[in-house]
């Protein structure tokens, strides 16, 4: 018995650095494990057609579609808006144009969208930016709006 206490005596500070130097690594591993998941954009449905279907009136102006409120979301002031359209007289790429704008009336698209029947319309608000703005002019009163969504970056 004497041999086994003194290993263990001789050998004490190598077992206790051993055993927090296995739960640092642990912990070390599991935050980087979190730190490189991807992060999903937060995503809220705004419209469907399923139980009121909307045609969009021909204007010459931009029009007010949606106004929503940033701090009401779990994202940042950037992000994209997803629009399904249904052109009624058959053509694959409605006449119809957009703009996001926020509570100041300045434009924060950040990108040119291209229209289809699927338009995704990317912006990037300021940093004082707290509401987003979607704006539309339909060059026809054709347009039938399907769905749209807000995705919200983290």
């Amino acid at each position: 018995m004497d041999e086994k206490s003194s290993f263990f005596k001789e050998n004490k500070f190598k077992f206790i650095f051993s055993v927090i130097l296995v739960i640092v690594g642990s912990i070390a591993i599991a935050a980087l494990v979190v730190a490189t998941e991807p992060k999903k954009p937060y995503t809220e449905s705004l419209y469907s057609n399923v139980l009121n279907p909307a045609t969009m009136k021909q204007t010459n102006k931009l029009e007010l579609l949606y106004s929503y409120p940033l701090n009401s979301g779990q994202g940042s002031n950037s992000g994209f808006f997803t629009i399904v359209t249904v052109d009624g007289s058959g053509s694959p790429f409605p006449n119809i144009t957009f703009d996001v704008q926020d509570q100041e009336g300045r434009s924060i698209v950040s990108d040119k969208p291209v229209v289809g029947k699927t338009t995704k319309i990317h912006f990037k608000g300021r940093e004082d930016t707290t509401i987003v703005n979607l704006y539309i002019l339909p060059a026809t009163g054709t347009v039938g709006l399907s769905s749209l969504t807000i995705n919200l970056d983290r």
